[in-house]
């Protein structure tokens, strides 16, 4: 996750393909936006926002919203994408994410596909319970197929 390599050009070419893709647009966004509930005046935190399409939906709802990813482009995309919206945005990955401010909610989509190892993943849990308020909620929807049989022959291999 940490080192997800961007350029300009694909930047924007993946930011044209969100916008399009109907798991998203008509599977992903709106379940998370449904189990969310009422965002109004909550923080919520976006785990690898990308170009900051989810981040813009919970903010023109009224939530408060910081969001960040690894690759630079696509956090200068989402700030050019939302300008005139109220929306902290960041270079960071979950391993270096660190804030004394708390989140009522803290969302990810399609992040942990790009976990390279177990402990990416547990990277990225630990930022999520970090950032949350006692009581709060993860909301991640994920595919990790790809690593699962990774992770399972390391657990095999190194039980603990």
């Amino acid at each position: 996750m940490p080192n997800a390599k961007y350029d300009k050009k694909l930047s924007a070419n993946y930011s044209s393909l969100i916008k399009q893709d109907p798991l998203k647009v008509y599977a992903q966004y709106p379940s998370t936006l449904h189990y969310l509930k009422n965002i109004k005046n909550k923080k919520i935190l976006d785990i690898g926002c990308g170009d900051g399409l989810l981040p813009r939906m919970l903010a023109e709802k009224g939530a408060k919203v910081v969001a960040f990813d690894v690759s630079k482009e696509q956090i200068a995309l989402a700030k050019k994408l939302s300008r005139g919206i109220n929306i902290k945005y960041l270079v960071a990955s979950p391993e270096k994410f660190k804030t004394a401010e708390k989140f009522d909610r803290a969302i990810s989509t399609m992040v942990l596909i790009y976990a390279r190892d177990l402990q990416e993943v547990k990277d990225f849990f630990t930022c999520a319970y970090n950032a949350l308020k006692p009581g709060g909620i993860l909301a991640a929807d994920h595919k990790i197929q790809a690593l699962q049989n990774n992770a399972a022959q390391k657990i095999k291999n190194n039980p603990a």
